[in-house]
């Protein structure tokens, strides 16, 4: 048996051959000069592999002087079978009453996992919001479970599109699964009225009332802030 002539070459002074059934076959010639053999799932989608269908690996080594008859051969036969990697199923849980989002105070938006852990390794994680917001002010948990938002990250009053893909990286496109979720954030509280009195007065001696009145907002209570300005 000559290398040369098989058009394989010795890779520390072994041989390696690969002999696979279809729609592997010519594939696996492409890695006669390699001891191990790689089919991602891009490549298994391309040949038309099929799920739960066992295929037999075959690999010829030898040992040869000279590229000529061998010294030594081993063969081992391997029957694999693949299986399909489910693309991970979840939802997008806002926690906030109403399903609205505070503008003025730190939100969370909860991604719950149902047949992943969201610490798997070889999950991504991928959003989109519509319309577009600052992303410097967003981050994920450390678990991947929540995006947690800084406040003032939204505008009042907008309905924002949130787009979560998850992909598993181990199943290629297979393995990608994206969700929507629509939210509403609250809306500036109406307009009131101010009113001070007395309107005049002397430093450290008079005593002033402030009033606020006529101030609403769908998302009660409201929180107050007086700042005097010299």
């Amino acid at each position: 048996m000559n290398a040369d002539a098989l058009g394989l070459r010795k890779v520390g002074g072994i041989v390696y051959n690969w002999i696979c059934e279809e729609p592997f076959t010519e594939y696996c010639q492409s890695w006669n000069n390699s001891p191990v053999i790689q089919i991602t799932p891009t490549v298994f989608e391309r040949l038309g592999g099929k799920i739960l269908n066992p295929y037999e690996f075959k690999l010829q080594t030898w040992s040869i002087e000279s590229g000529m008859a061998p010294a030594s051969t081993f063969n081992t036969t391997l029957r694999v079978e693949w299986k399909k990697l489910k693309a991970p199923e979840f939802t997008i849980n806002i926690p906030e009453e109403g399903g609205s989002i505070y503008v003025t105070k730190e939100s969370e938006i909860q991604i719950v996992l149902s047949n992943y852990k969201s610490t798997y390794q070889y999950l991504t994680y991928d959003y989109v919001f519509t319309p577009e917001v600052d992303i410097s002010k967003i981050r994920w948990s450390v678990d991947n479970s929540a995006l947690l938002i800084e406040s003032s990250t939204f505008a009042f009053g907008t309905v924002y599109s949130l787009n979560v893909t998850i992909s598993n990286s181990e199943s290629g496109e297979a393995g990608r699964f994206s969700q929507e979720k629509k939210f509403t954030t609250e809306k500036k509280p109406t307009t009131g009225a101010l009113l001070v009195t007395p309107n005049t007065g002397t430093m450290f001696e008079t005593e002033f009332t402030i009033t606020l009145s006529g101030f609403a907002s769908e998302n009660n209570p409201l929180s107050y802030a007086i700042y005097g300005v010299t």
